[in-house]
């Protein structure tokens, strides 16, 4: 149970810093259009 929700935190914790990149760059995209 503990290995389970371990590996859950784990997986939202790489899924968000994917988000987050994802979002860095479109902003970098945005900018250089502007």
């Amino acid at each position: 149970m503990a290995l389970e929700t371990c590996a859950f935190l784990i997986l939202m914790r790489e899924a968000f810093r994917c988000r987050a990149d994802f979002i860095a760059i479109r902003i970098q995209t945005l900018e250089a259009l502007l």
